[in-house]
């Protein structure tokens, strides 16, 4: 099953919304033109980097799974647990915008990570089972994202691309609360 997403991207939309719509994208926006965009609160929306589009065969597969995940935590229809139904602590104190589920993929860490102090000296390698590497897809409604788009610097020429990871740290320093996604292991070795 297809659902219907607003997807953001980094860059000029209209390179990359052939590939975006083909997964099942209903319009493809800059982040740019999210600022102007008239799709209802409740959208879901997944921000996609460039290099997932460029170097991303399974791309809609990764995209299909932040959004089912998304929408399994928050089906935005006013049933128990979602953004908006009744009773809903965002609801009651007005944070419907400033609050909500982000779903961020995750992927296992395959590099060797090694620990340095303040120096720069070497000090110890860290386990890479307690680590993940974040990156996009990054899924959420519309309403979540929309606010963070000012404080990252909304049409400003100098800081119109912001990256997923800045995008992700303004919606935690919001309230968000963050889900981890997982590619299929097909994916694991992505770096």
């Amino acid at each position: 099953m297809t659902i219907g997403f607003v997807a953001v991207v980094r860059a000029r939309s209209t390179v990359y919304r052939p590939a975006l719509l083909a997964a099942g994208a209903s319009v493809v926006l800059s982040w740019a033109e999210l600022a102007t965009s008239t799709e209802p609160d409740d959208v879901p929306v997944v921000l996609v980097d460039q290099v997932d589009l460029v170097e991303d065969p399974a791309l809609a597969d990764r995209v299909s799974a932040v959004l089912h995940t998304l929408i399994s935590v928050d089906p935005f229809d006013g049933s128990p647990g979602s953004a908006r139904s009744p009773g809903s602590p965002s609801t009651e104190r007005g944070l419907v915008s400033a609050t909500g589920f982000v779903i961020a993929t995750v992927r296992p860490v395959i590099d060797t990570l090694k620990f340095v102090d303040a120096a720069g000296v070497l000090c110890g390698t860290a386990e890479r089972d307690e680590h993940r590497f974040v990156g996009t897809p990054i899924a959420a409604r519309l309403h979540v994202l929309r606010p963070v788009f000012g404080e990252l610097g909304g049409t400003d020429p100098d800081r119109i691309n912001p990256t997923p990871v800045a995008v992700l740290a303004a919606l935690v320093a919001r309230g968000a609360t963050v889900i981890a996604s997982s590619p299929s292991t097909a994916n694991d070795g992505k770096t």
